[in-house]
């Protein structure tokens, strides 16, 4: 944790599974007396292997960040498996950005565990779901804007252009009965000047 003193946690077997190199690593370090087994998984020895072991201590400042998260990961794929696979439990934003850079490509991360990774990848897949709907609300919106523009268009220039129609038949009415006055006219100066 963050301002605490590192302290020694169990690792259950069904984490160490995944990984048969694990197994050669873990059967030297428990001769050696370094770890102790038992049914419910793997522990360091004491908690001063932490503190008085150099190389050890250095890994863990070196892996530190990610050994956080991956902490993390692995208690919110257990509470992910407890409901039932809840979708809002599944990582998002921020959160799923961090583990997809401290673990990426999960299915063949080494680190992970089954119940990890497979956690990973519905948080990664339900991104891209998201992505996807969000793209194709999107487009919808784009559609709907783009029709709605064309029918406010139509309807603002439908009066115009009928005003202009309406001139322009006003104009041909007044033209045509001008053209007859004049005809009329021009028949009345021969016989009534």
């Amino acid at each position: 944790g963050r301002d605490t003193p590192d302290t020694r946690r169990p690792l259950p077997h069904e984490e160490l599974s995944q990984c048969p190199e694990a197994q050669v690593v873990l059967e030297r370090l428990t001769r050696a007396r370094l770890l102790t087994a038992d049914e419910d998984g793997v522990h360091l020895a004491h908690e001063a292997l932490i503190t008085c072991w150099p190389r050890l201590r250095g890994w863990i400042e070196e892996d530190r960040e990610r050994l956080r998260h991956h902490r993390t990961l692995t208690e919110a794929a257990r509470l992910w498996r407890e409901p039932g696979q809840c979708p809002g439990t599944l990582y998002r934003g921020a959160q799923l950005a961090r583990a997809a850079e401290h673990f990426p490509q999960p299915a063949d991360h080494p680190a992970l565990a089954a119940p990890e990774r497979a956690f990973l990848t519905a948080s990664l897949e339900a991104r891209e779901t998201e992505r996807l709907a969000t793209a194709r609300i999107d487009r919808r919106h784009r559609l709907l804007t783009r029709s709605l523009s064309a029918v406010l268009a139509v309807a603002l220039l439908t009066p115009f252009a009928v005003w202009r129609a309406h001139g322009a038949a006003l104009r041909r009415r007044t033209q045509e009965a001008a053209r007859r006055v004049a005809e009329v006219a021009n028949g009345l100066r021969s016989t009534d000047p």
